[in-house]
């Protein structure tokens, strides 16, 4: 399993759990994760991202409060003083889902979206779910949806 450039939101459980079973090849790296995670090893026991870090996981990965990432709560937009700027590697994606190109600036930015210096409304997660699901059950094909995608990115 690889996990990488990654922003991780928990809310009232742990960010990763790894059993027994799949402890092994795992590549778990270059994330940003919120400042209160913790996460579960294979004894099922809680621990700390330092505890994670300690067991080789996360080496490169960092943790930070919600309001040093995002622009808001509801606008995942990363804000121009993010701690996610320029901290990922490249993994062979070259576009976000804004449809920017990757990367904008001095490097990869953790996370699902590029900064690019500009502040816009996101695509809202129910409007990307709709047009996602229009797309899954043949409703619209990759173009319209691509389009779609396109002219959410264009109206900033």
């Amino acid at each position: 399993m690889t996990i990488k450039n990654n922003i991780i939101i928990t809310d009232e459980y742990d960010a990763i759990a790894i059993d027994s079973e799949s402890n092994s090849e795992n590549d778990i790296d270059y994330n940003l994760y919120l400042s209160d995670v913790f996460f579960e090893n294979t004894n099922e026991d809680f621990i700390s991202f330092e505890q994670w870090q300690n067991l080789g996981f996360d080496e490169n990965s960092f943790t930070d409060v919600f309001s040093n990432i995002f622009v808001s709560d509801g606008n995942y937009n990363l804000t121009s003083q993010s701690s996610a700027l320029d901290n990922a590697i490249e993994v062979g994606i070259e576009i976000d889902l804004e449809m920017k190109i990757r990367p904008t600036n001095n490097g990869f930015d953790i996370g699902a979206l590029e900064f690019d210096g500009e502040q816009c409304e996101p695509i809202t997660n129910s409007d990307l779910k709709d047009k996602l699901d229009s797309f899954l059950n043949g409703e619209i094909n990759t173009l319209t949806l691509m389009n779609e995608i396109s002219l959410w990115k264009n109206s900033c």
